[in-house]
């Protein structure tokens, strides 16, 4: 069906499928409300720096965008990258302007702790 669907028709049904009005979805995109109307419309073809603005920010696939092909979400809604709070975000970002010997430590120390709890609760479990 979405791939009978010109991309302006997609960009609305990705669009409303997030409960988001033309403007809040195109100030997370950082691009111009009014560019979000007139693709909507088909009235205006996106350029591909908008294509990829909103891909970037609302994790759409270009395949699906542009085509209809494939799954709408880059990332599936149940992926677990979609439940990482903004506090983990920070820390990892944080974390990865860290010097490489530094992160391989921090790693090794949360990779040792994970196994001690997973440890823990394999024992506590039987």
């Amino acid at each position: 069906m979405n791939n009978e669907l010109n991309i302006g028709e997609r960009l609305s049904v990705f669009r409303k499928s997030r409960g988001m009005t033309q403007g809040e979805f195109a100030q997370k995109a950082n691009i111009n409300p009014e560019s979000v109307s007139s693709v909507e419309r088909g009235s205006r073809t996106p350029s591909f720096d908008m294509i990829i603005s909103i891909s970037s920010a609302h994790g759409v696939s270009i395949d699906w965008l542009l085509f209809g092909r494939g799954s709408m979400d880059l990332i599936p809604e149940d992926h677990f990258l979609n439940k990482i709070d903004q506090d983990t975000v920070e820390f990892f970002t944080v974390l990865m302007q860290l010097p490489e010997d530094v992160q391989g430590r921090i790693f090794g120390i949360m990779a040792d702790f994970l196994e001690m709890l997973l440890d823990a609760e394999r024992r506590g479990a039987k």
